[in-house]
């Protein structure tokens, strides 16, 4: 079984611009698909990310919208009209739990944000 807390990352502007992810704790049973929607509001078109932090790791970049679009089984939706980068997985192991982190920044190098919980 898996098991997917998630926490959404926004950016510290104050500027109007938020992420949000609609789940926080999924239990998925192995085999089966998950999917971790994500959905973001800024003024400038954002470079989009998902973060995993496995179990006794710090966080890693799982995928992204401009040039990881794959990774470990994972793939990103990402849909521009809908401001939305879902996160998403046909068959999940056990060894994918972790907290899955939703990050947008306006610039490739700078990433904006601080964990919500």
């Amino acid at each position: 079984m898996l098991i997917v807390p998630t926490v959404l990352l926004s950016t510290g502007k104050g500027d109007g611009q938020t992420v949000n992810q609609t789940w926080t704790w999924q239990n998925v049973p192995s085999g089966q698909p998950i999917l971790l929607e994500c959905t973001y509001k800024v003024s400038v078109p954002p470079n989009v990310f998902w973060y995993v932090q496995y179990p006794g790791k710090e966080p890693l970049m799982l995928v992204n919208d401009q040039t990881q679009k794959t990774n470990k089984g994972f793939s990103v939706i990402h849909d521009k009209k809908k401001n939305s980068l879902n996160l998403k997985k046909e068959n999940v192991e056990v060894t994918d739990s972790g907290v899955y982190f939703c990050a947008v920044s306006d610039t490739v190098n700078k990433p904006q944000g601080s964990p919500v919980t």
